[in-house]
């Protein structure tokens, strides 16, 4: 997966997650991040070693 792919799904899980102002941002991140570490370990990544 190339960079330019990565960025274009975080974005879309940024607007996916919750419309802005609906949570705090730190909420969203919080969120967002779960999402992109279960994504990284599907692919056999693993975040922690990173």
């Amino acid at each position: 997966m190339t960079e330019d792919a990565m960025v274009t799904i975080a974005e879309s899980l940024t607007d996916a997650v919750a419309a802005p102002g609906e949570r705090p941002v730190v909420e969203r991140l919080d969120s967002i991040e779960r999402v992109l570490v279960a994504l990284a370990r599907a692919q056999g990544i693993h975040p922690d070693a990173v």
